[in-house]
């Protein structure tokens, strides 16, 4: 209860901002990924089971793809936690950009 009050006053908020006052600038953003998000969400799962997949390395100390990413590109110098977080931001970023580049272009992918 106590976060679906919190939900709801935020949406009320977001509404009057967006719907009501037409200030529409900073939540752009948003739209960018709302537009093509079931694609970007197939899409993102879609990579994420071919990096489990692909091994780096041989023997007994492969890894998967997506592990050896986090580990040399994220936990290595930013620590377990820090590392992790970035690593999700990372991966925002650049479906965010994906998301840009087909709204930009106006390719609205529907199912």
């Amino acid at each position: 209860m106590y976060t679906t009050g919190w939900a709801l006053l935020l949406f009320a908020i977001c509404y009057e901002l967006v719907e009501v006052r037409r200030m529409r600038g900073w939540s752009k953003p948003f739209e960018v990924l709302g537009v093509n998000a079931i694609a970007l969400f197939v899409a993102s799962v879609a990579l994420i089971k071919l990096l489990v997949k692909l091994p780096v390395g041989s023997g007994e100390t492969a890894t998967t793809a997506y592990n050896w990413i986090y580990q040399h590109g994220f936990a290595g110098w930013a620590g377990a936690v820090n590392g992790s977080l970035l690593f999700a931001i990372a991966i925002l970023v650049f479906w965010w950009a994906i998301a840009a580049a087909l709204y930009r272009r106006h390719w609205l992918i529907k199912l």
